[in-house]
């Protein structure tokens, strides 16, 4: 006879390691990120590492997007197992746009894998500091909410099982979006 907990598959425990307070600061390749965008649509999104537009360091990430009216898209970064954030607050990154308001929502990826995600997000605007410069945006775990199209709205992020980050996209009402930014120096906090 097995009991309940015999019977719940086994989820894989939380990895982290000294260096695991910085997710990245765009100093080495971006290979570990990926595009994804609305395939049913005429939506384009690229990403690169620019050494001439930079916080710190050597260069940042770049992002060019041009979105279809009523589309999608994202610049994630999605790790191979869960990460254990819980000795963290929420996340720190550095912002640079090319006009103020710009839309930018901040994702945070929770779950067991990379097949079974969870999307929490942050939505913004880039304020007139971004433009200027780069202005410097915190995220709380608290602040992120569920995807509204996923579930009812009422999950929390859980920083136990965190899987990675994303920067998501999506054009004004009935409007093509084709806009860049840049992201820069994103550390946990």
């Amino acid at each position: 006879m097995s009991t309940a907990a015999e019977a719940r598959p086994e989820v894989p425990k939380p990895s982290q390691t000294p260096a695991a307070r910085l997710i990245d600061d765009f100093e080495r390749a971006v290979d570990a990120w990926a595009a994804f965008r609305d395939e049913a649509k005429d939506t384009r999104l690229a990403f690169d590492r620019d050494p001439q537009i930079k916080h710190g360091g050597a260069a940042s990430l770049r992002v060019r997007y041009d979105l279809a009216p009523e589309s999608w898209a994202t610049c994630s970064l999605v790790y191979d197992q869960p990460r254990n954030w819980s000795g963290f607050q929420g996340l720190s990154l550095y912002l640079h746009a090319e006009k103020e308001g710009q839309p930018v929502t901040i994702v945070a990826y929770g779950g067991t894998s990379p097949d079974d995600l969870l999307l929490f997000e942050y939505r913004l605007k880039a304020g007139p500091s971004a433009v200027k410069g780069w202005q410097q945006i915190d995220v709380r775990w608290e602040q992120l909410k569920p995807a509204p199209w996923q579930g009812d709205g009422t999950g929390k992020f859980d920083p136990r099982s965190a899987m990675g980050v994303a920067f998501a996209f999506e054009p004004s009402e009935g409007d093509r979006n084709l806009d860049q930014l840049w992201i820069d120096d994103i550390p946990l906090r």
